[in-house]
């Protein structure tokens, strides 16, 4: 679905003004769900830049970032979350530091136990059930707790 159009230059700088026209915009384009996750996640970010941001990602504004960065940016990381939950769950791609394809059979073919892989597979399938859902403080990569897995020992 294509994101409706809102200039912010020229406009009330009021933060719910603007979220006020933001969600009018969505609610006449047929995306009225996204027009509440929006007013929840404005009305529990932290700034006034914050809120800006989280309304540019709902309705295309000069703050908008342009969809092919924000797919490469989304890219980046998920490739960054999964290499962490590796690295947490499995000690040899924790040795190695990457899960990066070396062309090289002693590289790329590591031992790794059942119980550790059973850890990153859940620990991924969480992250993706999250990445479905608001963001919230708990739900946040940087504040989320590792759950389960087999934790090597050293």
């Amino acid at each position: 679905m294509t994101k409706p159009q809102m200039n912010l230059l020229g406009e009330d700088g009021n933060i719910f003004a603007i979220l006020g026209r933001a969600s009018r915009l969505l609610r006449q384009n047929g995306q009225s769900n996204e027009a509440e996750q929006m007013y929840f996640r404005v009305t529990s970010s932290n700034s006034y830049d914050e809120a800006l941001r989280i309304i540019s990602e709902y309705v295309e504004t000069e703050l908008s970032v342009p969809e092919a960065s924000q797919k490469q940016v989304s890219e980046d990381i998920i490739r960054d979350q999964l290499t962490d939950i590796a690295k947490h769950h499995i000690y040899a791609v924790e040795l190695r530091g990457d899960l990066q394809y070396r062309g090289n059979d002693d590289a790329d073919f590591i031992n790794v136990s059942v119980g550790s892989i059973e850890g990153a597979l859940r620990a991924a399938y969480d992250l993706g059930r999250e990445a479905g859902q608001p963001e919230r403080a708990e739900h946040h990569p940087a504040k989320r707790q590792k759950k389960g897995g087999h934790r090597h020992e050293r």
